[in-house]
């Protein structure tokens, strides 16, 4: 046989593997592909969509070095191939090596100005990067390309949420659930937009439209509870919390969240047990600890209440917010000049506090001391 005719062979059966291994992959038989491409690059070593395809694989298979290989052949092959171009600002991408990413991301855009997927790496990396106004730009020309693309219409709207605009951020997901391509995601991240717009209600739609997608993260429930309690639906928002420690019991947020509710709802009690539950996981958190102080307050349990306000001083002495508490506590049990104590160290923290100056009219009123509580009710008014 010629020398021509096992030339075209072999380039025959090159094209044929080739064939094979993108069904294999497409189907899903991955293992079967990289077979596949490896027969065919026996046939014809310098074939460059093989070295493509079998880089592309092992990328997905998370073998850097060994794709990279294969791509910088391609590319060698192809001199400024676009595939193999694109393909090696992936992998570096994927190495963490940013520089290399992107001068390969830029090179191939050189080759093919028009290509929206590159366009979309761009994007990717420098969102990653946090330089979320490039992202959006690199973005919105790879949606020029190709504006049905759901992935890139979603990470726009996630740059035009951090920016803030929220109205064109919701435009997008909007987008993508049009296309009826959406998943619990973006329903979660539409419902954030709203959220941000003012619009509670529609946002508990968004996130009951999540959970219809088997979404249950943590965000979701926490934040569907948050536009409950604003609508004033308190119930619901019990139940929401109480469906999200199903699948998150140990989650202190969570049942903090919940014990701020039962507390609205003026069942103290089990509010407690919510707090006391919490700090089994976070006994130090601050929060949880002025949380539970207050419950016990209102169950008229003042002295375990001022002794909680002292240990989450002990940890943080001048923190405002546990001094005006413990304040309010001790008035409430009687002892008036220890209360006042803790107002008169939060003047010397914040001397413009009018709040301070209204616990102390109060305080002033309770022991009749009518002239000291008016002149006090004057300062927190502003009328000083």
């Amino acid at each position: 046989m010629s020398f021509l005719k096992k030339f075209k062979k072999a380039r025959s059966m090159a094209i044929v593997y080739q064939g094979l291994g993108m069904v294999s992959y497409v189907i899903g038989y991955k293992e079967r592909a990289e077979e596949w491409y490896r027969k065919g690059l026996e046939f014809d070593g310098d074939r460059i969509e093989l070295h493509t395809r079998l880089g592309q694989l092992l990328l997905e298979k998370g073998e850097l070095e060994k794709s990279l290989q294969h791509f910088r052949l391609a590319n060698a092959r192809g001199d400024g191939c676009y595939n193999a171009l694109y393909w090696l600002g992936q992998a570096y991408q994927k190495m963490g090596a940013k520089e290399e990413s992107l001068s390969f991301f830029n090179q191939a855009l050189v080759v093919n100005p028009n290509s929206f997927e590159t366009y979309a790496a761009k994007g990717d990396y420098y969102y990653n990067e946090g330089q979320i106004k490039e992202a959006l730009s690199n973005y919105q020309q790879s949606l020029r390309f190709n504006p049905r693309n759901p992935a890139v219409l979603n990470n726009a709207g996630l740059c035009l949420y951090d920016l803030k605009s929220y109205e064109e951020a919701l435009d997008m997901f909007n987008k993508v659930i049009k296309l009826d391509l959406g998943d619990g995601v973006v329903y979660v991240n539409k419902a954030l937009c709203l959220t941000k717009l003012n619009r509670p209600e529609e946002a508990v739609r968004s996130y009951e439209e999540a959970q219809r997608f088997g979404h249950t993260s943590m965000e979701l429930f926490n934040n569907k509870g948050c536009c409950l309690v604003s609508l004033g639906l308190l119930k619901d928002a019990i139940i929401c919390y109480e469906t999200a420690l199903q699948h998150y019991p140990r989650e202190a947020t969570l049942l903090s969240n919940k014990g701020i509710c039962l507390d609205k709802a003026g069942r103290y009690a089990e509010a407690l047990g919510c707090f006391e539950e919490a700090l089994l996981w976070e006994p130090e958190d601050i929060t949880l600890l002025n949380n539970k102080a207050m419950c016990l307050e209102k169950l008229n349990r003042y002295q375990e209440a001022i002794n909680l306000y002292e240990t989450a001083l002990n940890q943080d002495p001048n923190n405002v917010n546990l001094l005006v508490n413990k304040g309010s506590c001790l008035a409430k049990f009687g002892k008036h000049q220890e209360a006042l104590n803790c107002y008169e160290k939060v003047h010397l923290l914040e001397p413009d506090n009018r709040i301070i100056w209204n616990c102390k009219g109060l305080l002033y009123e309770d022991l009749k001391m009518i002239t000291e509580a008016v002149d006090c009710y004057n300062r927190a008014l502003g009328l000083e």
